[in-house]
């Protein structure tokens, strides 16, 4: 079992999600699983992302026909479902992480004796900082309520 499990939801996502898997791969903590969630992709991000499943054990793509941005929650509990990390961390294919992400995040739920942590962040878009919207907030905190341990973006 993985400590981190990160789900990665993608749609037509070929020119960033290289750079997305990179930056999970590039961790100084390396005890996770990534789970790429494909949503029909018409472009080639299926291509890179099971380029990279294929050298990465700890690397998995799943292909699954359009639902959309509406149905974002029924991809992530797919995603949940299949997860067997400890914490779950949620991002897309346009996303990167700062490359010591994880580890501070596992030293502060190490720390930290409740079950549950949630960020409110935002995301990098252009090189400028974007917070997550209200309606995605609240997608956030009905799967964090949902599960018995949960770490998301």
């Amino acid at each position: 079992m993985s400590v981190f499990s990160l789900l990665i939801a993608t749609y037509n996502h070929e020119r960033f999600i290289e750079e997305c898997i990179m930056s999970v791969i590039n961790q100084s903590f390396t005890d996770w699983e990534m789970i790429i969630l494909d949503d029909g992709s018409t472009d080639d991000t299926g291509v890179i992302a099971n380029k990279w499943a294929s050298s990465d054990r700890r690397i998995h793509y799943v292909y699954q026909t359009n639902k959309g941005i509406f149905r974002l929650f029924e991809t992530n509990n797919s995603g949940l479902d299949m997860s067997r990390g400890k914490y779950i961390s949620i991002l897309e294919g346009n996303d990167s992480l700062d490359k010591q992400k994880l580890q501070l995040q596992y030293v502060a739920l190490k720390r930290n004796s409740k079950k549950h942590s949630f960020a409110k962040q935002g995301c990098f878009w252009s090189g400028e900082f974007r917070p997550l919207s209200v309606m995605f907030f609240i997608f956030f905190i009905a799967i964090w309520k949902s599960s018995s341990a949960f770490l998301a973006e």
